[in-house]
């Protein structure tokens, strides 16, 4: 994508959000590279050291307190707040990671305060007041200045260190807002959420856009335990028909709906059926039986499949891989409806998810016999990963991409009973 985008003119920003540390972070190398990458950019790409962004994000400024090479150079060289300001419009895109809305806005850090419930970053009004660049600018500056000495600071204005403290402990990286800074003129914004383990499109149906301006957005949405991902907003004719050439969308088109139909009642007797157990101790548990309380999130297209990713309400994840042409044709008025309403620019986002063998739960056909079986579950192949095993990669990469074409990724999906069929439907999420 980066030298696609370099040949075709664009300048091209990283902009890294929240991506040094999470909870199960044992070393630093991935900060170690992040402050390699901004202080001297990559020649072999043509990325300039200018033009490499790190946004912190929580998990990194949780360890202020006990920082040291690389993680306190990476604490040094990050921002709280990273704004794209085109030259040619007021709409810009507010980049953060960290829980602060409008109510903020025209603020700055403060002191900590320890509650009952916890603790609170108490923001204070400025001496003057101040624009919203100036602002961004200023609390750009005050983090800068907390960072150069963080052991100096807590012993000589902890209660300002607190503070810090006590943002980083109120941790909103999983809320459901995509706003970067409600009631700022932001056109989008790029978040590290938890919602799903692969990206999805974000549409802004706005169309206040120079289709002839060839200009690039690229940042980095996030990733979460078992995927990472990247996005990209264009107004390039050329990026965006190179971004369009992917073999993802091949669709398998010799099976008809019964045949799909029964493909997805398999993997959902399957999905119920699975049990597990915690220890020896406990009796086995079937955490996905509840077939009707799961919500998902449909993502990416992959080899002729859907990716979707289906919680239970005790929090419980799995993917599930549905064939396309099931979803398209469940799915069919939604997916003609919104065709017409893309947004001005082109949009994708792709990246890698990954799956481990070890948590493949296992197709079961009920109606075959052993050898029978063995031939269906070559024929379908996996269909089934239990997220949140393990932190480190699976054994197994899948390259995801999607784009503002495709309307139905990202769109919040349940599984009901439609007045007529007794099988399983997917149906829209009720609002």
């Amino acid at each position: 994508m980066i030298d696609t985008a370099n040949k075709l003119g664009n300048d091209v920003h990283l902009v890294f959000v929240a991506c040094a540390s999470t909870p199960a972070t044992e070393d630093f190398e991935v900060a170690a590279e992040l402050v390699k990458l901004k202080r001297a950019g990559n020649a072999a790409r043509n990325i300039k050291a200018g033009s490499v962004h790190l946004v912190v994000g929580p998990h990194e400024m949780m360890m202020m307190s006990m920082a040291t090479w690389p993680m306190l150079d990476y604490l040094q060289e990050s921002k709280l707040i990273h704004v794209v300001n085109p030259t040619d419009s007021t709409n810009s895109m507010w980049i953060k990671a960290t829980p602060f809305g409008r109510d903020i806005v025209g603020k700055l850090p403060g002191v900590g305060v320890l509650e009952a419930n916890g603790q609170r970053a108490t923001w204070i009004e400025p001496p003057v007041e101040m624009g919203q660049w100036e602002w961004a600018e200023e609390v750009n500056r005050l983090w800068s200045s907390a960072t150069a000495d963080p052991a100096r600071l807590r012993t000589e204005a902890p209660d300002s260190f607190r503070f810090w403290e006590a943002l980083a402990a109120t941790d909103s990286l999983e809320r459901e807002s995509s706003e970067p800074l409600e009631g700022l003129d932001a056109r989008l914004g790029a978040f590290a959420r938890g919602l799903a383990p692969f990206g999805v499109i974000q549409r802004t149906f706005s169309t206040e856009v120079d289709g002839s301006r060839r200009t690039n957005q690229t940042w980095l949405c996030g990733g979460s335990g078992v995927g990472v991902y990247w996005g990209v907003r264009t107004w390039c004719p050329g990026f965006a028909k190179a971004a369009r050439r992917r073999d993802h969308h091949v669709l398998n088109r010799s099976l008809d709906i019964g045949e799909l139909q029964y493909i997805v009642n398999v993997t959902l007797s399957s999905l119920v059926r699975h049990s597990e157990r915690d220890d020896v101790l406990t009796i086995d548990a079937t955490p996905f039986a509840d077939l009707c309380g799961m919500l998902g999130i449909i993502g990416p297209m992959w080899e002729g499949k859907r990716i979707t990713c289906w919680s239970t309400p005790e929090g419980r994840k799995v993917i599930m891989m549905l064939p396309e042409q099931y979803v398209r044709f469940v799915l069919q008025d939604f997916y003609s409806d919104v065709l017409d309403m893309q947004s001005g620019g082109y949009e994708a986002v792709g990246g890698a998810l990954f799956l481990d063998d070890e948590a493949e739960i296992p197709l079961i056909a009920p109606d075959l016999s052993a050898p029978e079986q063995r031939d269906f579950s070559e024929f379908v192949g996996p269909r089934l990963f239990r997220v949140g095993l393990k932190s480190s990669r699976g054994s197994r990469e899948v390259r995801t991409f999607s784009t503002s074409a495709d309307p139905l990724t990202g769109m919040r999906v349940v599984w009901t009973f439609a007045a007529g069929r007794d099988a399983p439907t997917l149906a829209p999420a009720p609002a």
